[in-house]
């Protein structure tokens, strides 16, 4: 959702160009694990199976290095990013500056960021019934979206967007990612119940050690993962 109503804001209105839907498709391809950390990517050959041209292509990737979420390396091509245990922490430190700081100044929600806050727990539960793991990502990413859209900060959700790409990259196992989720699930369903009652200190103290329980977990599972493959 919005942080605010931009009916009018000439940066929606403006027209995507072809770089920015194709980086908007592989982005998808990527934090959905389709695409996996390390892999190489072959211009030519991906540029063909998403019908776009090779300069297309590569213009949508300069986009995605920008974000961190692929690497030109030279004489060797551009590779998915690999996140490190370094990277995890920086992250979860950028995540508590905005969330934290998003939640415990704020003392009105907006009806839209609330219907999104809710439409995520939805979709998050559906997910897990019908064990999605693709839909559960997605219900993670629109309620930490949801919540930074209560500060009504567009810089804000831009940064949140591309904070939790890089996070999904760790992720390459849908069953480990779906035992996960149910747990997670229900420590946001408790924040957003603060929220929706207005105890915006309650909620950024349950959010505080959501935020650590996570970056707790990203770690284990990634030292697992880096065990597994050594």
């Amino acid at each position: 959702m919005p942080p605010r109503n931009t009916s009018q804001s000439p940066a929606v209105l403006r027209r995507k160009s072809a770089p920015e839907h194709t980086a908007d498709l592989l982005r998808e391809q990527i934090t959905a694990g389709e695409l996996q950390p390390g892999a190489r990517i072959g211009v030519e050959k991906l540029s063909q199976s998403i019908g776009v041209s090779a300069n297309t292509l590569r213009e949508a990737l300069q986009l995605l290095e920008h974000e961190r979420l692929v690497n030109q390396e030279l004489n060797r091509g551009i590779f998915v990013a690999r996140i490190t245990e370094a990277d995890i922490r920086d992250l979860y430190a950028m995540r508590r500056l905005l969330e934290l700081g998003t939640v415990r100044t704020a003392r009105t929600v907006p009806p839209e960021a609330l219907r999104a806050l809710r439409d995520a727990i939805k979709l998050g539960d559906d997910a897990i019934a019908d064990r999605d793991w693709s839909a559960s990502s997605r219900a993670t990413t629109d309620f930490h979206s949801a919540l930074i859209s209560i500060g009504h900060s567009e810089r804000a959700t831009v940064t949140m967007k591309q904070l939790m790409a890089e996070l999904r990259l760790t992720i390459s196992s849908v069953r480990e990612a779906l035992q996960m989720r149910s747990e997670f699930q229900e420590d946001r369903r408790a924040i957003l119940a603060r929220v929706e009652q207005g105890h915006f200190a309650a909620a950024a103290e349950l959010l505080a050690e959501y935020l650590d329980k996570g970056e707790r977990a990203m770690i284990e599972w990634h030292r697992q993962l880096n065990d597994s493959a050594s």
